[in-house]
């Protein structure tokens, strides 16, 4: 699809995750999701996102430690 964006959402509360991804899915974008942190580190790390929607209230890293390290 034309514009479609590779997305990677971090959020460890399933119901929301669920919801937003399925959503962006109907527009036409490849989702990906990380339930936290660290295993968004690791996926970022493995491949290219061109949008990063993360929680900034994941238990594990906070979202400024998170942004500082990507």
């Amino acid at each position: 699809m034309k514009g479609s964006l590779q997305i990677l959402l971090t959020n460890h509360e399933e119901i929301a995750h669920v919801a937003v991804a399925n959503y962006l899915r109907t527009l036409g974008h490849q989702v990906e999701v990380a339930r936290d942190g660290h295993a968004a580190l690791k996926q970022i790390n493995a491949q290219h996102y061109d949008l990063l929607l993360v929680d900034p209230h994941t238990p594990d890293i906070n979202g400024i430690e998170f942004l500082t390290k990507v």
